[in-house]
């Protein structure tokens, strides 16, 4: 098993630096039109984002609607096309883009949204407008994804709007078919997309570059804009088109992501170490004393975990409730190993905008079979009601709880404005996923589980429940909660803040072989330090331990990492909303992965007190 283990470790270790399949490869060729598309606006100061086409300040857009998949939605993306024409090859300087006349209300808004360090999204051949980040050590070269909407001055209080653009179109030329037009060497591939904004009062001055008067200031009066923008194409040697996406995943560096897991490894070995330790010598020392005290027929009281065994499989209050949450748990840990499984074989390109998202939100719909199965065969143990009502319970709990929250958030960011906010068509779009397809696979699954025979215990449970003695500090429940989230918190805090990090900045994270590995040692450290927890309180005859206690401990574990987490993360976020936002989304989080937690760390330990019970003599 271990060496299984140490070879599924090896594979996935090979795939941590990440690749994709690439998506279609499009070349153009010498004068064709590349069309340029506008997206969004966006801050890490706010977390709210607006369409840039939405924006009174800007130029107008095409009119033609473009198709957002559910994922882009649900990223508060609005992606329209722009009317900058950008031709392969020509270079235009300072083209005149569009004269806009802006009204007093909406420059102040211009200035508001400039002070608060908005940005802007471009999108060119699937790729984001950037701005390009030189390393101050090594002097490396990356890209982040957006540039600046303006700049501001806060010795003066002043803004300035950039009002011409310079476009860098970096290039390779096509592979050359031999049996192809004659003009097909002029074909190319556009490598990358850089944009240096610049701010301009009038006239385009190409060679100002310093924040002087002769820069867009914007306020409260009305003003007369002057958009312009530049192209210049430079072709690049050496590169691969398949590789042009390293430079906006090279950010961050991949020894810290090494350092991450070597960290978790370490803290699994300790606690591996001290479940071997339990697993080895004392409880086989336990089950021994046990066998040997029942072949000598000894009326004396057992002690320690045995003798709790009328107590420790006794169905808890609620137990409905308890049997959902595993089930939407289930369904959850089906969906995340799927859409992992997926990225780790580079099924899903960062090209293809909101895929992930997507193809995340598709699959929960269908895992709905798996979690409805579990569901069903956890309530026929509890014996608990009809397996259609708590498959739909099933369905619904956690889905209901993260709609509600989502719901509520968006009365704020509808009235704001912002594109955060879900349209309505989504609503129903995600209302039809979860009634026409999660729900309906849901009662499946639960039929097919409901069919499987029940799972017994070796034991009978008392019909009188056994008063618990008085515990030490250390058992009490929650001092045992606070225990089983520190420690798995410790091994996933390093590469959390990286994806959440990636999604405050509106930035790409692709690291799904550091992040898959990272996953895989959590839910085991999660499993070791709750099967010590458990074992720990059996053996002080704390009966409660072996139902509600398995799933709170697994579930205090995310709910308190998340909670750390979101009190650590360096945002300096403005105003009321953009921290409501924050604290809804990273409690959606913490639901979401509790849930998920939980459901793994309720099967593994509740399959662990089967088997030690299984493995004594009883009467």
């Amino acid at each position: 098993m271990r060496a299984l283990l140490y070879a599924a470790l090896l594979v996935l270790i090979q795939t941590t630096f990440g690749f994709y399949i690439s998506s279609t490869v499009k070349s153009y060729r010498r004068g064709e039109q590349v069309p340029l598309y506008v997206d969004k606006v966006f801050s890490e100061r706010t977390l709210l984002p607006y369409a840039y086409k939405d924006l009174k300040f800007t130029c107008p857009v095409s009119p033609r609607d473009f198709a957002l998949n559910l994922g882009e939605a649900l990223s508060g993306d609005r992606i329209a096309e722009s009317t900058i024409a950008v031709e392969v090859n020509a270079e235009p300087t300072c083209k005149v883009l569009c004269q806009v006349t802006v009204p007093p209300e909406v420059a102040a808004k211009a200035a508001l949204l400039i002070k608060q360090q908005y940005q802007i999204e471009w999108l060119l051949d699937d790729l984001p407008g950037a701005t390009p980040v030189v390393a101050a050590d090594d002097k490396r070269k990356t890209l982040s994804a957006g540039f600046r909407l303006g700049q501001y001055d806060d010795q003066t209080g002043k803004a300035y709007l950039n009002t011409h653009f310079v476009l860098q179109i970096s290039y390779i030329k096509a592979p050359v078919q031999s049996n192809g037009p004659e003009d097909e060497n002029e074909s190319i591939l556009i490598y990358s997309f850089e944009v240096y904004p610049k701010s301009y009062r009038g006239d385009c001055l190409i060679n100002d570059h310093s924040l002087d008067p002769g820069k867009q200031e914007i306020g409260a009066q009305s003003i007369d804009i002057t958009y312009t923008y530049s192209v210049r194409w430079k072709e690049v040697a050496g590169v691969s088109w398949s590789d042009r996406w390293a430079l906006y995943f090279m950010k961050s560096d991949a020894q810290i992501h090494w350092f991450s897991i070597l960290n978790s490894i370490i803290v699994m070995m300790l606690l591996s170490a001290m479940v071997a330790f339990i697993m080895l010598r004392t409880l086989r020392r336990d089950i021994n004393t046990y066998n040997e005290e029942e072949a000598k027929d000894e009326q004396g009281e057992s002690t320690g975990w045995k003798l709790i065994s009328g107590d420790v499989f006794r169905t808890p209050k609620m137990s409905w409730l308890l049997a959902s949450f595993v089930g939407s748990g289930m369904q959850i840990l089906a969906m995340a190993g799927v859409t992992l499984g997926l990225s780790l074989i580079g099924l899903l390109s960062p090209s293809y905008k909101g895929g992930f998202l997507s193809l995340s939100v598709f699959t929960f719909a269908f895992a709905g079979v798996f979690g409805g199965y579990c569901n069903a065969r956890l309530s026929k143990v509890f014996q608990e009601g009809s397996w259609v009502r708590n498959a739909c319970l099933s369905a619904t709990i956690v889905p209901g709880i993260v709609y509600t929250l989502v719901f509520i958030l968006n009365l704020f960011l509808w009235y704001d404005g912002s594109t955060s906010a879900l349209p309505f068509g989504t609503f129903l779009a995600l209302g039809m996923l979860w009634f026409g397809i999660s729900l309906p696979l849901t009662l499946i699954g639960a039929y097919f589980g409901h069919r499987q025979p029940r799972i017994e215990y070796r034991t009978r449970t008392n019909q009188i429940p056994r008063q618990i003695p008085e515990q030490p500090w250390y058992l009490n429940l929650g001092v045992c909660l606070l225990a089983g989230g520190l420690l798995p918190f410790g091994v996933v805090f390093i590469e959390l803040f990286f994806i959440f990090k990636s999604i405050w900045q509106d930035q790409y994270y692709y690291f799904y072989g550091f992040l898959t590995l990272v996953g895989l040692i959590y839910i085991i450290t999660c499993i070791e330090i709750t099967i010590v927890i458990i074992y720990f309180s059996l053996c002080s005859e704390v009966r409660y331990a072996a139902m509600v206690t398995l799933f709170l401990i697994f579930f205090r574990t995310t709910n308190g990492g998340g909670n750390l987490f979101g009190s650590l993360f360096p945002l300096a976020l403005i105003g009321f909303l953009p921290n409501f936002v924050y604290i809804v989304r990273t409690l959606t989080v913490v639901i979401v992965g509790g849930a998920l937690i939980g459901s793994v760390g309720f099967a593994a330990t509740f399959y662990f007190l089967r088997r030690i019970y299984a493995a004594i003599k009883l009467d």
